[in-house]
């Protein structure tokens, strides 16, 4: 327990490194923000003249609704090819700033183009992250049924403390979701920490599983001590709860910013566990014995 501790106090050690990552995070979203914003206003106005089509469409007027078509077509062409750019403009934004982030993490110098071969780890990702994303689905349904199931054995008791129940109930199913949660980003910094040794998109994904396996005893420690992180963070929010509704957008800033600073931490949280680095020594180059006389 007293190691687990070490590292956990040792996550906290590097803030320039931390700085570094919050504002690598920082830049990618805030620009991934701007760029749908954009596109979801000029959808609204390009949508804003069409309302009058509904008129149309309601009374089954064919003649009224033809002066439309070409906006509707344009509209349509409009949202097809902007939502396939967002996407791929969304796909390497992210590809290239995990790459940023994982390089100078490790200390590891990329050739120029292994930035793309982030992409390839992304894609290659998205089945295996489905199929676990659907799994802790499963646990977390299977998790609310179990914590009410134990909650209402005492029936009488269930039925005249409805708030304390409720309030228990919200609690653990809430604990439960964020313990989901962390496993999943621990899958992921896996991906990207095996990525980085391999820079073979599938050959990651084989390693991945072998580094959550090879360190299977830590990840309790892992998920405790960073959900304890995580409550710590929280209670800011706990304490000024009229905050969100005086201060709406200064609020949703403010956690945004907590969040990716909190996400900022994990990775290096997760690093002191699962990233065993070699010595200096395991380096040195042993100088050669002298010939026997």
């Amino acid at each position: 327990m007293r190691h687990a501790w070490k590292k956990y106090l040792h996550a906290f050690s590097n803030l320039p490194l931390l700085g570094k990552m919050f504002l690598i995070d920082t830049a990618a979203f805030a620009l991934l923000f701007a760029l749908f914003s954009a596109f979801s206003t000029y959808l609204r106005e390009k949508a804003a003249p069409l309302a009058a089509a509904q008129t149309a469409l309601a009374t089954q007027d064919s003649q009224a609704l033809l002066p439309f078509l070409t906006d509707i077509k344009q509209f349509l062409l409009v949202f097809i090819i902007g939502g396939i750019l967002l996407l791929l403009i969304t796909l390497a934004l992210v590809s290239f700033s995990r790459a940023a982030i994982w390089s100078t993490l490790v200390k590891k110098h990329f050739p120029k183009k292994l930035p793309w071969r982030w992409v390839g780890l992304s894609l290659a990702l998205v089945i295996p992250a489905l199929l676990l994303g659907a799994f802790l689905l499963l646990v977390k349904l299977l998790g609310a049924r179990l914590f009410r199931g134990l909650l209402s054995l005492n029936a009488s008791w269930y039925v005249a403390n409805q708030q304390a129940v409720s309030i228990i109930e919200s609690f653990l199913n809430s604990g439960l979701n964020f313990l989901l949660l962390l496993l999943f980003l621990a899958f992921l910094f896996s991906a990207a920490l095996a990525f980085v040794q391999k820079e073979r998109a599938w050959a990651s994904i084989g390693e991945t599983v072998s580094l959550l396996k090879k360190n299977f005893r830590q990840l309790p420690a892992f998920l405790l001590f960073s959900l304890g992180t995580a409550l710590l963070v929280s209670l800011p929010s706990r304490l000024f709860s009229s905050a969100p509704y005086l201060y709406p957008t200064a609020w949703n800033v403010i956690m945004a910013a907590v969040s990716l600073l909190y996400l900022s931490w994990l990775r290096l949280y997760f690093l002191e566990i699962f990233h065993h680095e070699p010595t200096i020594q395991s380096h040195a180059v042993h100088p050669e014995r002298p010939a026997a006389a």
